[in-house]
C-alpha cells in the first residue's frame, strides 16, 4: 500500500506490518516461483523468500508499476506509458515492447498466456495489442480522398472503418443515396459530367452511425475546338500564322502538326511559319491536350501565292496597313483603316472622310475603314481627309450668342449674334475678330484660322453707377430713387451697399470687421468680408479724438484687391495702448 507497507497474514485475519525500505507506494504483489514480488511507484521491485525480510531490485525504469503476475516461470510486471518489465527469476529484469502508450493497471497469467489492461480500455495478449470493443458507432480512419478525372473515365472512392463489426455503407452524391452502392469502396465507371460533385459515406454499426468527409469529385472536360486554324496564303521568303480557340478545363498543351507529322517545338496556340519556302506548303493542324483528353483540329492549308501590291496615300499618319507599297500574296483577305482619326496639331483638328480607291476595293468610301476584302491585284487607298479648326466663344457679363465652342470646317462663315440678358446692352466685340465683318450684335466669323471672339455685355446703371441688374434682383425697379434711399435702414444708402457687397434689404447686411485679434508687440492680424472687383484700404488711429485726421494708411494696406470671401492684414508692429482700424472700399 501507500508509503511503502506491505502487510503479511498466517491467516487472513491477523496481519503484520513488515519493513519494505521504501516511502513509494507499492501497487501490486503476487508469488511465485518460491518467493513473493512487489511493485510500485518509481518503478520499485522488492523481492521476499518469506514476505518478511525484503530486498530491493532494479527494474530499469523510473515509470510507475501498476501490477505484477506469475506464470509459465516468469514475473511480468505492468506499468505507465505501456510499460512491461518482465524476469524469470524476481532479481534481474528486462524492459518488454508493449506496443502502447496507454497505461496499463492490471495484469495476470492463465490459459497459457499473459493478459494485460489498461487505459482507454486497452487489452494486450502475451504482448499482443488489442484495441477495446467499444459500445460506440464506427470511428473513420481513412477518410474518402478528392478525386478528379477525365470525361468518360473511371474513378473509385474509398472508406477505412474501425470499431464493433460488421459494418453497413451508404454512399451519397451531394448528400443523396446512391442506389446500390453498399460497400466501403466506390468504383464509379465512364464518368460523366452529371456525376461531378461531393460523395461521402454513411458507415453504420449496431451502435450507431458516422458519416465521412466529402470528397469531392472533378470531371475534367476534354479540350474542344472553337475557331480552328484558317486557310493563309503567303509569299515566299514571308510568314504566315496559324491559331486555335479552344474550350474545356485548362492547363492545355499544343502539338501543330504539318502534313501529319509534328513539329518539334511547336507547342504553343499560335504557330508562325517564317521564310516560307515551297516545303512549308501543306497542311496545318494542331493536337490540343489536358488532364480531360486530346482533340485534333480541322486541317488548315498553306499557299504560296502570286505577289499583289497594295498602294496605301495619306497626308497624315495612322494608316494600317502604313503609307506606301505593301506587298501581299494575291487572294490575301485584309482590311485597310486609319487608327487616328481625328488626328489633332493644337487647335486644328484632322478628319479623315473617306478615301479613293482601284483595283480590289470600290472607287470611293465615306469612312475611316474599307471592311475586309480580297486582295486579287495591285490596289490603290488614298485617304482623304477634312480640317476643322477650334472657335472659342466667351461672354463678358450676362447674355448669350447663338454659337457655341467647337471644331469648324476651315473656310465656313458663321454668324454669330449676341444676346444681353435684362437690364444688359451689347457693347461690341473683342478677340480674334481681323477679317470677320461686324453689324452691330452680329459678326460673321470666318474660319480660316483657329479664332476666340468674346462679346462684349455692358450693364444698364442707375444712380451712382449702381447696376440696375443687382437693384432688381431685390426687387428695387424704382432704380435712380432706391439707388439713393437707406431701404433696409442700417445706415448705408443702397449704392454703398452695393460697393461694400451688402445685402441692401437686410439691416444685418452691413460693412464691417470679422475680427482682429492679438496683442501689442506680438501684432494684430485684422480680417473682413470682401468680394471680387473691389480694392480696399486699411487705416489705423490710436486716438479717435483726432478724427479723421488721426487715421494713417497702415504700409502695403492701400488699394488691396478684394480675395473673397474673406481679407486679411496682419499689423505687426501696432503701438502700444489702444488701436483703432478703419476700412475703406471702392470700385
Amino acid at each position: 500500500g501507500g508509503s511503502g507497507k506491505i502487510l503479511t497474514s498466517p491467516d487472513g485475519v491477523t496481519w503484520t506490518i513488515q519493513s519494505s525500505g521504501t516511502s513509494y507506494s507499492l501497487n501490486g504483489v503476487t508469488y511465485g516461483n518460491g518467493q513473493y514480488v512487489t511493485v510500485g511507484g518509481y518503478g520499485k521491485i522488492f523481492t521476499s523468500p518469506d514476505g518478511v525480510t525484503w530486498t530491493s531490485r532494479s527494474s530499469g525504469t523510473s515509470r510507475e508499476l501498476y501490477d505484477v503476475t506469475f506464470g509459465n516461470g516468469q514475473y511480468v510486471t505492468v506499468g505507465h506509458l505501456g510499460m512491461i518489465v518482465t524476469s524469470p527469476g524476481g532479481i534481474m529484469w528486462t524492459s518488454r515492447s508493449s506496443g502502447t502508450v496507454n497505461a496499463l493497471h492490471g495484469g495476470t497469467y492463465g490459459n497459457g498466456k499473459f493478459v494485460g489492461v489498461g487505459d482507454s480500455g486497452m487489452i494486450l495478449q502475451s504482448g499482443a495489442v488489442t484495441q477495446p470493443l467499444s459500445m460506440s458507432s464506427p470511428e473513420i480512419l481513412v477518410q474518402p480522398a478528392d478525386q478528379s478525372v477525365p470525361k468518360f473515365g473511371s474513378v473509385s472512392f474509398s472508406v477505412t472503418g474501425d470499431g464493433v463489426k460488421p459494418f453497413s455503407y451508404c454512399w451519397l452524391l451531394n448528400g443523396v443515396g446512391i442506389p446500390g452502392q453498399v460497400n466501403s469502396s466506390l468504383v464509379l465507371d465512364n464518368v460523366g459530367v452529371g456525376q461531378a460533385g461531393e460523395y461521402s459515406v454513411l458507415v453504420s454499426n449496431a451502435f450507431g452511425v458516422v458519416t465521412s468527409d466529402v470528397a469531392t469529385l472533378t470531371v475534367l472536360l476534354p479540350p474542344t475546338i472553337l475557331v480552328p486554324p484558317q486557310n493563309r496564303t503567303a509569299l515566299a521568303g514571308g510568314a504566315a500564322t496559324f491559331s486555335v480557340v479552344v474550350n474545356g478545363d485548362a492547363p492545355f498543351t499544343y502539338a501543330w502538326r504539318h502534313d501529319g507529322v509534328t513539329l518539334p517545338g511547336a507547342s504553343d496556340e499560335m504557330l508562325t511559319v517564317s521564310d516560307i519556302q515551297s516545303s512549308d506548303a501543306g497542311t496545318y493542324s494542331v493536337i490540343v491536350s489536358s488532364a480531360g483528353g486530346s482533340v485534333e483540329s480541322a486541317s488548315a492549308t498553306l499557299v504560296l501565292g502570286t505577289p499583289a501590291n497594295l498602294i496605301i496615300t495619306s497626308q497624315y499618319a495612322g494608316a494600317v496597313p502604313g503609307v506606301g507599297t505593301n506587298i501581299y500574296a494575291r487572294d490575301t483577305r485584309l482590311r485597310a483603316r486609319v487608327a487616328n482619326s481625328p488626328t489633332y496639331n493644337g487647335s486644328t483638328q484632322y478628319v479623315c472622310r473617306g478615301w479613293l480607291g482601284s483595283g480590289s476595293v470600290p472607287s470611293t468610301g465615306v469612312t475611316d475603314d474599307t471592311g475586309y476584302f480580297t486582295l486579287t491585284n495591285d490596289t490603290s487607298i488614298a485617304w482623304l481627309w477634312l480640317t476643322n479648326l477650334w472657335l472659342d466663344t466667351e461672354i463678358v457679363g450676362q447674355g448669350d450668342v447663338n454659337v457655341v465652342d467647337g471644331w469648324y470646317g476651315i473656310g465656313s462663315n458663321l454668324l454669330m449674334t449676341a444676346s444681353a440678358s435684362n437690364y444688359w446692352r451689347f457693347s461690341g466685340w473683342s478677340g480674334d475678330t481681323s477679317g470677320c465683318p461686324i453689324t452691330s450684335n452680329t459678326i460673321t466669323v470666318v474660319m480660316d484660322r483657329p479664332r476666340s471672339v468674346m462679346a462684349i455685355l455692358a450693364a444698364d446703371m442707375a444712380t451712382n453707377n449702381t447696376p440696375k441688374w443687382w437693384l432688381a434682383q431685390y426687387g428695387l425697379t424704382n432704380f435712380n430713387a432706391d439707388a439713393m434711399r437707406d431701404v433696409d435702414h442700417d445706415g448705408m444708402l443702397t449704392w454703398e451697399e452695393w460697393v461694400a457687397g451688402c445685402d441692401p434689404t437686410n439691416i444685418n447686411s452691413v460693412f464691417r470687421f470679422t475680427s482682429a485679434d492679438g496683442a501689442p508687440g506680438e501684432g494684430i492680424v485684422v480680417r473682413w468680408p470682401s468680394i471680387s472687383n473691389r480694392f480696399y484700404t486699411l487705416q489705423h488711429s490710436t486716438n479717435l479724438y483726432m478724427g479723421s485726421n488721426g487715421f494713417v494708411i497702415l504700409p502695403g494696406a492701400s488699394n488691396l484687391p478684394g480675395t473673397p470671401t474673406e481679407n486679411v492684414y496682419t499689423d505687426s508692429v501696432p503701438a502700444t495702448g489702444v488701436n483703432f482700424y478703419r476700412i475703406e472700399v471702392h470700385q
